[in-house]
């Protein structure tokens, strides 16, 4: 009796239990066909997905620095291959020649017309300079080198420090040549942010400086008479750029602490980028030009002759890349000359 009740109990077990794989085999979907005639492979396009953009921008308020972007993006671009970059030259106070914004060899610049940003400032230059703020409201951009347009290119090496800057931080380099470690706006690695934008234009007011001591009121926390506390601004090594006015012919500073090879050697081995700064401008006359010790002076001359056989010299691909070729001599000349 107990034997049969056994028999009974398992035999329900087994029914049961193949009752419900009877079951699960009936709903089951039929397995998919993944051959090549039933799936299609989803097809990306890499067009849709957004990419980093990187700018080189500059600024030009007269004929003269747009003479010199166009020099310097010219020279990143096709002799350094810069070709993942966009150029940007910003303009005003002056109206360029169309044969200048029409010319198929610039045709990867985008010159861009920028209203002033402040007009109650009385001295031009001032209020010019503040114009460069247009860099933190270039929304074109994902990250951008600002370098000012009287200057010219040494070294294809900023590379290295475009990622130092964030939407909250910039990267500028130092003014070593300030009595103060004031941070520098001839060279300003950036990510656009249009609240820091809001921010500096509202703190011009009637101040009647130059942008640089704007930026540097902005980023720096006052210590005693010079800046020595930085907030949102990385510094970028002293000799990111080096700075030539003619004062190593001119003033006692330079007589005094350095000789013409020196200040060089000390200040612009391994920059990117050497900036013309105050009255040192090759095509505003330099006394450097007419020197006969300074180590600056084939390539000062080397520059002038770009200005002042420009139109002769952008005809055509082929007289550019003969001029940077003696060019490319003179950058060597410049760097390793002992």
């Amino acid at each position: 009796m107990n034997n049969q009740r056994l028999y009974l109990i398992i035999s329900l077990i087994l029914n049961l239990f193949a009752l419900v794989l009877f079951v699960d085999a009936f709903n089951k979907e039929p397995e998919a066909d993944y051959s090549d005639e039933q799936f299609e492979l989803f097809d990306i396009d890499y067009d849709y997905i957004p990419k980093s953009t990187k700018c080189y921008v500059n600024y030009a308020t007269d004929l003269a620095y747009m003479k010199q972007s166009i020099h310097n993006f010219y020279y990143l671009r096709n002799i350094f291959s810069n070709f993942e970059f966009k150029y940007i030259v910003y303009y005003n106070n002056f109206t360029p020649s169309q044969d200048i914004l029409t010319n198929p060899l610039f045709d990867f610049i985008e010159f861009k017309n920028v209203p002033n940003i402040i007009k109650n400032i009385k001295n031009t230059y001032y209020k010019l300079s503040m114009n460069k703020l247009h860099i933190f409201n270039e929304y074109d951009c994902d990250k951008i080198v600002y370098f000012d347009s009287d200057s010219v290119i040494l070294n294809n090496n900023i590379d290295q420090y475009i990622d130092t800057a964030s939407y909250d931080r910039v990267a500028m380099p130092l003014s070593y040549w300030d009595n103060c470690d004031s941070l520098s706006s001839a060279l300003i690695i950036l990510e656009p942010n249009n609240k820091m934008y809001d921010d500096l234009v509202n703190r011009i007011d009637n101040m009647n400086k130059p942008d640089m001591d704007l930026l540097n009121l902005y980023f720096s926390e006052r210590i005693g008479d010079c800046f020595k506390y930085y907030k949102n601004a990385l510094q970028l090594p002293y000799n990111t750029i080096c700075i030539t006015d003619g004062s190593d012919l001119r003033t006692d500073h330079f007589k005094n602490e350095h000789n013409d090879f020196e200040y060089d050697k000390m200040y612009c081995e391994g920059s990117f980028l050497l900036h013309f700064s105050l009255y040192g401008k090759p095509w505003y006359g330099s006394k450097i030009v007419q020197s006969t010790n300074s180590r600056l002076k084939e390539l000062y001359s080397n520059v002038l002759y770009f200005h002042n056989n420009f139109e002769s010299i952008v005809k055509s691909e082929e007289s550019m890349m003969k001029y940077y070729g003696k060019y490319d001599y003179n950058i060597l000349y410049f760097l390793l000359k002992e």
